[in-house]
Parts: C-alpha cells; structure tokens; sequence
C-alpha cells in the first residue's frame, strides 16, 4: 500500500524516525493509527454512557 501524505506530515513522520523513537516511517504510522483507534473506542464508550 502507498499513501500520500502532506509536507508537514512527512516532517512530523521523518522527525519521530529522526529522533529514534521509531525505527522507519511505518511504524510512525502503525501507532498513529492504533492511538486514532483507540481514541475513537473511548469515543464510543463515552457517548454511550450517557
């Protein structure tokens, strides 16, 4: 799969990369989309207590 990402996107990506966090651009994006999940289960857990 390819995606295209805007300029600022890919300095944000090649920053954490940059900074040793991560080891390439995938897993940047891998736990950008596990937090974006996880946020919208407690988005969902929320609305749903009220």
């Amino acid at each position: 799969m390819h995606i295209s990402l805007t300029e600022e996107l890919e300095r944000r990506v090649r920053a954490k990369v940059d900074s040793g966090m991560y080891n390439n651009a995938s897993e940047v994006i891998l736990e950008a989309l596990r937090f974006m999940e996880t946020h919208e289960e407690w988005g969902v857990a929320a609305s749903t207590e009220w």
